[in-house]
């Protein structure tokens, strides 16, 4: 008997169990995980562009959204997504190496951006196009290109004219040419003033201009001039012959001398002229108006016929300085090594001013031992914060302690106005107050006014708007009955128009009784004297000049206090961000003494600031409706009993520069046939003072300096003394570019290893 072997049973190897580790790592790195990533990244990138709304909520621009810590844990996320599906999804072959190459775009356009934007810097530059620098024999100043401008220098006073931008020279061809010139006039005590006019890089036609009707020539090579004989002829010092051309309209003498060319030209003849000289009154004689052109410059006026001694020279254009005590005037670089970032605010403390107003150096130092500037991060940009607002919460940004004092901002305001009220404080001192304001009267805007107490009656007789207090009744009739004397009883009413004459005559009085009660008298030509009582916190209405006007005491105030607050502007009022900028923005600094800031019982003293870009350039810039006018900072002084006075500020931070940049030029070439401009030319020199580079910055054609790049961002189009330049970098600009290109070509190789796989093979003829 075979006894046969059990049948072998198989051996089957356990089956392979795949690891938490491994089978999180291939949902992580899932198409259906990276396509929800990418949806979660569009919401929020579009919540932040799109819907603004959401991200002002959090008080973020989009910068800071883009950049901020969601955003680049998302955009983690979906980069640790990519490179799991690279490891353990996608095979490592040359036809998928267009998958990896797309992944390591993706990644390094990430990595690289987050490198950019980390790092990244925007500013602003103001540049001037030059100082015009004076010096005279009492003193020196340097004043900037803004019309109105005005500085003293000792006894003398420099104040711009004008800036034109278009001013036309003659070249050697006898062409005109346009140049860029300043016109300032000097006043030195006991001497007329005369105007210069300095022209950009053309210092030898600096000319002086002098007005004034006067018997003497303001050429010394040229003293008289008279009409004789049928001619007109200038004379020299001597009495000679210099010039001489006939008595007729137009008619012009022309002569060529070795120092340039001379002319003499008739404008106008007026026979008849009625003559007011003394000793020639009842009088009439024929008036020459002539111009007379010399390589000194040319001065015009007028002659008599026969009678040398009534010339008169009225106006005059010279090179040679008019006063000697004017030792220099001339145009002068003005470099600029202050930047300012784009949008992180900064509060300025001062505690000098001598410096600030120095007539010699109107840019004001920020670089200084008594100039404190501190950065305000966490400062709200959107929505209103402090106690200026129906249940607002009031900040607490520490801004340092400087001069013993301690700084904090209590409130913001993004988009206000600032108004004042009065209120009673019984620590102010005694100086009794009628807080009033006069509404309509042909103005839709309120008339807000402060009047103050006083005792004098007889200021009745010069002042239109007054208040005066009666102690006892007699002296109460005494007011009134002369009151009643200036404005008698009427037996018919008229019509007064309203003009300075009448204006001048009407008187509107407030008048306290014994009792406290007020009056207010009315009294206006042509009307009868009309009296209205009111109280603190009403109303009444008057008529004046034919015009409804209502008068409102809102208080009356014995010890007055002032507290200014921004009021903020309605939505459906406000003009777009976008123009306005933080030009109307304010922020509330409140002071403590150092020793007692941790005392909350200790006094505090609060004070509402003006957003200003600029704070380094001087608080009177003249032109306030100029384009560099409307720069010029607002500071607001703050006195702290015990510690002194301080100027605040509120602007932004310092954005250092590796140099001065200097403006030396600007051109607005226009489009053909119309006057809008064609494109903005800004020249500038920087570098080496020793050596210094030209560049011409202009639209796509910034100027790259040491990696930072200024661009043209803002222009004055009214006199084109100044440029506003952007001022940025790209860190890591260069590597963006490279990864974008990685990713540019890993989706190409992608898209034809794809094409390829998808084509039918051809072989030996058509495909079965």
């Amino acid at each position: 008997m075979t006894v046969q072997a059990p049948a072998a049973t198989p051996v089957t190897a356990p089956p392979r169990r795949i690891g938490r580790l491994r089978r999180f790592l291939l949902l992580a790195s899932s198409p259906w995980t990276s396509l929800s990533l990418l949806l979660v990244v569009f919401i929020h990138q579009a919540l932040g562009s799109a819907g603004y709304l959401v991200r002002q909520h959090f008080e973020v621009n989009e910068m800071e959204w883009f950049n901020g810590w969601l955003s680049l844990l998302l955009w983690s996320a979906i980069c640790v997504c990519l490179s799991l599906a690279s490891i353990f999804r996608i095979p490592w072959s040359l036809s998928r190496a267009g998958a990896h190459l797309t992944h390591l775009g993706v990644i390094s356009v990430v990595v690289t951006s987050a490198i950019y934007f980390s790092n990244k810097f925007e500013g602003e530059a103001l540049l001037l196009r030059h100082y015009i620098d004076i010096t005279t024999s009492s003193g020196s100043c340097r004043l900037l290109p803004n019309p109105g401008y005005t500085q003293s220098m000792g006894d003398a006073v420099a104040k711009v004219e004008a800036v034109m931008p278009h001013w036309s020279v003659l070249s050697g061809s006898g062409v005109p040419q346009q140049a860029w010139a300043v016109m300032v006039t000097l006043q030195f005590p006991d001497g007329k003033p005369f105007t210069a006019t300095l022209i950009e890089d053309r210092p030898e036609l600096t000319q002086y201009t002098l007005q004034g009707r006067q018997p003497t020539s303001w050429l010394s090579d040229y003293p008289a001039l008279e009409a004789r004989d049928g001619r007109l002829i200038v004379h020299d010092a001597a009495g000679g012959s210099l010039l001489s051309t006939e008595l007729r309209v137009k008619a012009r003498t022309v002569e060529k001398t070795g120092k340039g060319e001379r002319s003499l030209e008739i404008t106008n003849i007026t026979p008849d002229f009625p003559l007011m000289s003394p000793g020639f009154e009842g009088r009439k004689g024929t008036m020459v108006e002539w111009t007379l052109k010399t390589p000194a410059g040319q001065e015009s006026g007028s002659a008599i016929v026969s009678e040398p001694s009534l010339t008169r020279f009225q106006r005059a254009r010279v090179k040679q300085v008019p006063d000697p005590r004017l030792q220099t005037i001339a145009l002068a670089p003005a470099p600029c090594a202050l930047a300012y970032h784009q949008s992180l605010a900064a509060l300025y403390v001062r505690t000098f001013s001598g410096e600030a107003n120095s007539p010699s150096q109107p840019i004001r130092s920020l670089a200084h031992d008594q100039v404190a500037h501190t950065a305000l991060p966490g400062l709200p940009r959107y929505h209103d914060h402090g106690r200026h607002i129906e249940g607002g919460q009031a900040l607490a940004l520490e801004a340092g302690t400087f001069g013993g004092v301690h700084f904090t901002v209590t409130g913001f305001a993004p988009y206000a106005d600032l108004i004042s009220r009065w209120v009673e404080d019984a620590g102010a001192p005694l100086h009794p107050v009628l807080d009033l304001t006069f509404l309509g009267g042909g103005s839709s805007q309120p008339l807000d006014k402060v009047l103050s107490l006083s005792e004098d009656a007889a200021a009745l007789d010069d002042t239109p708007l007054l208040w005066l207090r009666s102690s006892t009744p007699a002296e109460l009739q005494a007011l009134t009955a002369r009151l009643a004397a200036r404005f008698p009883v009427l037996a018919q009413e008229t019509t007064v128009e309203e003009d300075a004459e009448s204006a001048a005559k009407t008187r509107i009085v407030f008048i306290s009784a014994p009792d406290g009660a007020i009056t207010l008298w009315i009294g206006q030509p042509g009307r009868n004297l009309a009296h209205y009582p009111i109280a603190p916190g009403g109303q009444i209405d008057v008529r004046m000049w034919n015009e409804e006007l209502t008068v409102r005491l809102k208080a009356r105030l014995e010890h007055p206090r002032k507290l200014t607050a921004p009021r903020s502007v309605p939505e459906e009022e406000r003009e777009s961000r976008s123009s306005v900028g933080s030009f109307r923005s304010f922020i509330e600094v409140t002071a403590r003494l150092a020793d007692s800031r941790s005392d909350a019982a200790a006094p505090s003293w609060s004070v509402w600031l003006p957003y200003t870009p600029f704070p380094h350039l001087p608080t009177a810039m003249g032109d306030a409706d100029s384009t560099l006018g409307a720069y010029a900072p607002h500071p607001v002084h703050l006195e702290v009993p015990g510690a002194g006075d301080f100027e605040l500020e509120y602007s932004r931070e310092l954005l250092p520069l590796d140099g001065p940049l200097t403006m030396t030029g600007f051109d607005v070439p226009r489009r053909p046939g119309s006057d809008e401009p064609a494109e903005y030319f800004c020249t500038v020199s920087y570098g080496q003072p020793s050596a210094p580079e030209q560049a011409i910055i202009h639209m796509n054609y910034p100027l790259n300096w040491n990696d930072t790049f200024f661009f043209q961002e803002n222009w004055d189009p009214a006199y084109q003394a100044l440029t506003v330049l952007g001022v940025g970098n790209r860190p890591g600009g260069n590597w963006m570019l490279a990864a974008a290109i990685l990713l540019a070509v890993g989706m190409a190789w992608s898209g034809v290893t794809a094409a390829r796989r998808g084509a039918p093979a051809v072989r030996g003829g058509a495909a079965p």
